[in-house]
Formats: C-alpha cells, structure tokens, sequence
C-alpha cells in the first residue's frame, strides 16, 4: 500500500520513482526519508481521497438499491 502511495505520487509530480531500501532505524528516517516524502505524502492523500469516494458511490447505490426492493416488497399486487 505504501509503494503504491509513493508511486502514485511520483506519477502526479512526474518524478522518477527511486528505489527504496527501508531500514528501522533513525538514520534511515534522517536520510532517506527527506527525497520520498513529498510523493509518498501526495500519494497517501489521493489514494484516501479516490478510495473515499468510490467507497461513497458504491455504498450510495447499494443503500438505493435497498431501498427499491423494500419498496416493491410492500408494494400490494396489482389486479
């Protein structure tokens, strides 16, 4: 999820994607850090914003989806 955060981000920004070595360690995050940061954080963020919305959208139509075939289950039959 987060390479997909990042790459996204160097889509947006148009920035080569580098390839990323991660260490647990402090230094790690004092240095190889500080180039990735801006599209990783970019990427986060749209990747929240388009899965929100596609979230949105599809639990809406499920709802309204719902909703009709209750309706049409109450609805008295036609003579």
């Amino acid at each position: 999820m987060f390479l997909w955060a990042y790459w996204l981000g160097c889509l947006v920004l148009m920035l080569p994607p580098d390839p990323i070595h991660f260490e647990m360690s402090w230094d790690w995050f004092a240095t190889e850090l500080i180039p990735i940061w801006k599209p990783f954080l970019l990427g986060c963020l749209l990747s929240g914003v388009i899965v929100a919305l596609i979230g949105y959208v599809v639990l809406g139509g499920l709802w309204h989806l719902s909703l009709v075939l209750k309706y049409h289950q109450r609805k008295p039959p036609q003579q």
